[in-house]
């Protein structure tokens, strides 16, 4: 496995990230200048938004309509504005890119609930088809979201929202006037910007897990905003190789699942469902079985999906008692 791993970077004068990302010059106080004025005006151009939410609750409330409608107030992507050295823009998979609101208010919706779960925008057609009482296809890839608090304290423990994938193809364009080539041009454009990548949440754990396409890898443990820079450390009780192994095995099922195999990825791997979780993945005598997975890796930085240049497609499937040769 071609693994990239950097340390904590707490000092900005130092790079971080990965691909691209990892070559960007530091900032200087220019830049930084007007990243802050950048910030503050997408933070009013906002206002608009309110209004507009405002205006709608209103409306329904007048209608009489309020307590029985859904609203759902969420984004298509983030944002990030500086950090890792990034001018405006998006599309990375990085937290301030991918994790975006999902705000819900209705019927039997509790007042004032965050919940820590992962869902994604692949579960918002399955919520709209439960809320309808409309059978889901079997072709969704995602489940619905549970709304009410009894689903929700059933959602805590289901094992089907420990993970969440994000991928993208393609290039990276930078916005704003420091992103551009000239001050009348086009945004400049990095290439090597196509990655998988996997957020994984479970009790104990809150992990973060990419390769790009330059076949970097990255591990990041969420609950101390860190990285990791050598297979010395533990994680979970057991080395930081045997953590990477799960989660390239796991991240190879979801970067070409289909249907429940997107939300039940461990069971493509364990059809005997004696694995559900990465707690349960990381038992010793599973080593052999994940260490014979082939490593997800590409073989070019193509503009779009081309899946005879984004490595192996399939893993192995565990056979109890058995060597790799029968896992295949």
């Amino acid at each position: 496995m071609d693994t990239f791993l950097t340390t904590t970077r707490s000092d900005a004068r130092l790079p971080s990230g990965a691909s691209w990302v990892l070559d960007l010059p530091q900032l200087n106080s220019s830049k930084i200048t007007y990243l802050d004025q950048y910030y503050r005006r997408r933070v009013q151009s906002l206002q608009a938004v309110d209004d507009l939410v405002e205006s709608v609750v209103v409306k329904l409330n007048d209608y009489g309509l309020l307590e029985n409608t859904y609203i759902f107030y969420t984004s298509d992507n983030g944002y990030h504005v500086g950090q890792h050295r990034m001018v405006p823009g998006k599309g990375c998979p990085y937290e301030e890119d991918i994790n975006v609101p999902m705000m819900v208010r209705g019927p039997q919706v509790p007042k004032g609930r965050t919940v820590n779960f992962v869902t994604s925008h692949t579960d918002v057609a399955a919520t709209l088809f439960d809320l309808a009482g409309i059978p889901l296809r079997d072709d969704f890839d995602g489940l619905p979201m549970p709304l009410a608090a009894s689903e929700i304290h059933d959602a805590e423990h289901d094992s089907r929202r420990e993970h969440v994938s994000v991928e993208y193809w393609g290039t990276n364009l930078q916005e704003g006037d420091i992103g551009r080539v000239s001050p009348t041009g086009g945004g400049v454009v990095y290439g090597n910007n196509t990655y998988k990548a996997m957020r994984v949440i479970g009790d104990s754990y809150n992990l973060f897990y990419s390769v790009w396409c330059t076949n970097e890898h990255e591990l990041y443990d969420m609950t101390m905003h860190n990285l990791f820079n050598n297979f010395k450390g533990k994680l979970l009780g057991r080395d930081i190789k045997q953590i990477i192994s799960r989660l390239d095995a796991i991240l190879l099922v979801l970067k070409s699942c289909k249907s429940s195999e997107c939300t039940l990825p461990w069971q493509v791997l364990h059809p005997d469902k004696k694995v559900t979780s990465l707690s349960e993945a990381l038992q010793q005598k599973y080593d052999a079985f994940y260490a014979a997975q082939p490593d997800i890796s590409f073989a070019a930085c193509e503009l779009g999906y081309l899946p005879e240049s984004e490595g192996p497609q399939e893993g192995y499937t565990y056979r109890r008692n058995g060597d790799w040769s029968l896992w295949a």
